[in-house]
């Protein structure tokens, strides 16, 4: 990256920001909300306008993937939870370690799996719990 020495030609006193101008200069041209409040409005109504544009902004900040990657992993899933045949409200699953993305699953199982991640012992913990429940249900 290039660093600009030359003064900006709008007010050479003050530091270079962009294309030939001063910051001020600059955002002014831009047309960019100079308060905390208009930006909000602002990035409010652009994501209401944008749908597209918000749910890729929130993939890539949480799991560092785009919505088409996301619509591909589902497209591969057939549409369904990895473990079952939930096709509702699928969430990304992720290694929390690496940050890797594993495959969607619905809530319940993501649940499951986020408990198991930290704990391998609790599977068969679960596994002996289950089948003790069940032999006890088969004697009565």
């Amino acid at each position: 990256m290039r660093k600009i020495t030359t003064p900006p030609s709008c007010h050479p006193n003050r530091p270079y920001y962009s294309k030939g101008m001063c910051k001020q200069c600059y955002m002014a041209q831009n047309k960019w909300p100079s308060t905390l409040a208009q930006r909000r409005r602002w990035n409010k109504s652009y994501h209401d306008r944008n749908p597209l544009a918000r749910r890729n902004s929130w993939l890539w900040t949480k799991y560092r993937i785009r919505a088409k990657d996301y619509d591909r992993i589902l497209e591969q899933q057939n549409g369904h939870c990895f473990f079952c045949d939930t096709t509702e409200a699928l969430v990304v699953d992720h290694d929390h370690n690496t940050g890797r993305v594993r495959a969607l699953l619905c809530e319940r199982h993501n649940i499951f799996i986020g408990s198991l991640e930290n704990n391998f012992n609790l599977v068969d913990d679960a596994l002996a719990y289950i089948s003790g429940v069940i032999s006890l249900k088969q004697n009565s």
